[in-house]
C-alpha cells in the first residue's frame, strides 16, 4: 500500500522531519506491528533464520543490518519506557527461609503446591 506524506525541512536545509512517521510511531522505516514481529522472531532465532522466514512465509525479504537495526530501537524504547514503570511488590506473610533454583527447567518440589515447572 503506497500513501502520500509530506516532509518538511528547514530553510537552512539538514534533517527532514516527517510527522505521519512520528504520529504513526514508525520505528526505523517499519511500522509498530512490523517492528514487534521482528523483534520477537530475533528474540527467538539468529538473524539469517529472521530473514529466511520472512522471506519465506511473509515474503518479506529484510537484511541482516535492517533486522538488527529495528531490534536494537524496539529495546531502547522498551528501556526508556522501563525507567517510568514502577512495580507493586507483594505482601509477604511469612519469612522466606529457603529459594530455589532451577536451570533446566526441572520440576521443583514446592512446598504446597507440589511439584511445579522451575520456568513457572
Amino acid at each position: 500500500m503506497k500513501i502520500q506524506r509530506y516532509v518538511y525541512q528547514t530553510s537552512k536545509g539538514g534533517k527532514t522531519y516527517c510527522p505521519l512517521e512520528q504520529n504513526a510511531r514508525i520505528i526505523r522505516g517499519a511500522t509498530p506491528k512490523f517492528a514487534k514481529q521482528i523483534s520477537h522472531k530475533y528474540s527467538n532465532m539468529n538473524a539469517p533464520s529472521v530473514c529466511e522466514d520472512l522471506n519465506e512465509n511473509h515474503h518479506r525479504k529484510i537484511a541482516h543490518s535492517y533486522l538488527q537495526d529495528v531490534s536494537d530501537w524496539v529495546g531502547s524504547i522498551a528501556q526508556a519506557k522501563e525507567e517510568k514503570w514502577e512495580y507493586q511488590t507483594p505482601q509477604i506473610d511469612e519469612a522466606i527461609t529457603s529459594i530455589v533454583i532451577s536451570l533446566d527447567g526441572a520440576y521443583v518440589l514446592m512446598r504446597e503446591d507440589g511439584y511445579v515447572c522451575g520456568t513457572r
